[in-house]
């Protein structure tokens, strides 16, 4: 008997068994036919997206609506080997005949199997920088010298940290000047911009090719799809995707451009490439390289980071600002020197980082989720005068000011 829960696709409940849903389960058998044809779980994966085809949806018994998203790889590994499509019931690992109607035949599921035996689940890790990279040998400046896909180590408690970045090659050779972009900081501005385009991608559309309405909804079908699995996603998941799309990046001073293949995003769409239709497609986003501390960040054109990073180091010293300022107010007598004395500091160490004690709500959250302006530290706040006891006035000059 079926147990209870959200049934697999292709059943609704009934009672204390399962009905067929013969639309839904038109798509597994699709999705059966699909694997076997291709042979390989990227190509199946790859091949959904491309053609807008996504999980239907449903309703659970307390009226949850769900569906409508990509299938992801695991999803797509639990249909292929759930044995309820051929009529049976699993319980705590035997096979019992279930009281259902099959969906797919036994031959065609056993053939599945097979090819599912041969393959790691998952993507294995990359080792080297190249492979690891997601646009390694497609970056360039502005005057056209490739940036390389390299990495450094660090040690940390638990081993070694490994940081990638893309670096020009006079850099990398020690013989120059030249970029030092961390490689996630790029890679996030790219796929945002990519996804920014998919999610509405009549904003392209129109101006370069002449589409039907049959052609367009299923153009916006594959683009919302093709933005939900690459936005999010780790590099590897975004690879297939992204490497299709992107012909080259052009890093500026002020402006990331990147230079979409044509013909290959109207491939993903669905939707013909005329010949008339220019085979590049060029999107900017404004951002820039800053200093920020020891490192080169790449921020907004606000000064704002590209991704919401957590400065641990400053949320300590906050914490520790405000438990110092506490012991001063209850510790009857205490004073910054003895307070210094105490803690084994010397008393302007402890005067700086008490400042921070009194950091407006906004400052504070806006650390606190990663979301400060990238010069933002603990060595610009610990400053003499850097942190105003008028919370709007703090908000303007920590918050808004400096975009430049």
């Amino acid at each position: 008997m079926w147990m209870g829960g959200n049934p697999p696709i292709g059943y609704r409940p009934e009672g204390r068994s399962l009905a067929i849903v013969e639309q839904h389960a038109a798509l597994v058998r699709d999705i059966f036919d699909r694997y076997l044809r291709l042979g390989n779980m990227r190509l199946l994966h790859r091949e959904l997206l491309s053609s807008g085809i996504v999980k239907p949806d449903r309703t659970t018994a307390n009226g949850r609506a769900y569906g409508g998203a990509a299938f992801n790889r695991s999803e797509l590994y639990n249909m292929l080997g759930n044995r309820i499509y051929v009529g049976d019931i699993v319980h705590r690992d035997k096979v019992w005949p279930g009281l259902h109607q099959p969906i797919i035949d036994p031959e065609t599921f056993d053939r599945a199997q097979e090819l599912l035996s041969r393959h790691v689940k998952g993507d294995r890790t990359p080792r080297d920088a190249e492979q690891q990279s997601l646009l390694a040998s497609r970056i360039v400046d502005e005057r056209g010298e490739p940036l390389i896909a390299t990495h450094a180590s660090k040690k940390i408690a638990a081993g070694k940290r490994r940081y990638r970045y893309y670096v020009t090659r006079g850099l990398l050779q020690g013989n120059g000047e030249g970029m030092r972009i961390p490689a996630l900081e790029l890679e996030h501005i790219v796929v945002a911009r990519l996804t920014e385009m998919l999610v509405n991608p009549l904003s392209v559309l129109e101006h370069h090719a002449t589409t039907d309405a049959a052609v367009t909804e299923r153009a916006i079908q594959r683009g919302q799809a093709l933005a939900a699995e690459i936005h999010g996603s780790r590099v590897e998941g975004q690879r297939a995707v992204v490497r299709q799309m992107v012909g080259k990046v052009i890093v500026g001073d002020d402006k990331v451009t990147i230079k979409v293949d044509w013909p290959a995003l109207c491939d993903l769409l669905g939707v013909p490439a005329h010949t008339s239709d220019d085979e590049i497609l060029l999107l900017e986003t404004a951002a820039r390289l800053t200093r920020s501390g020891r490192a080169i960040r790449m921020i907004q054109h606000d000064g704002r980071l590209i991704r919401s990073t957590v400065d641990l180091t400053l949320v300590r010293l906050i914490v520790k600002a405000r438990s110092w300022w506490q012991r001063l107010l209850q510790e009857h007598g205490l004073t910054v020197t003895g307070l210094a004395a105490s803690e084994d500091v010397t008393q302007s160490y402890v005067t700086r980082v008490l400042r921070l004690a009194f950091l407006s709500p906004d400052v504070v959250k806006a650390i606190m989720t990663g979301r400060q302006p990238a010069w933002l530290d603990s060595g610009s706040l610990c400053r003499r005068d850097s942190i105003s006891l008028d919370w709007d006035q703090q908000k303007h000059s920590l918050l808004l000011g400096r975009a430049s």
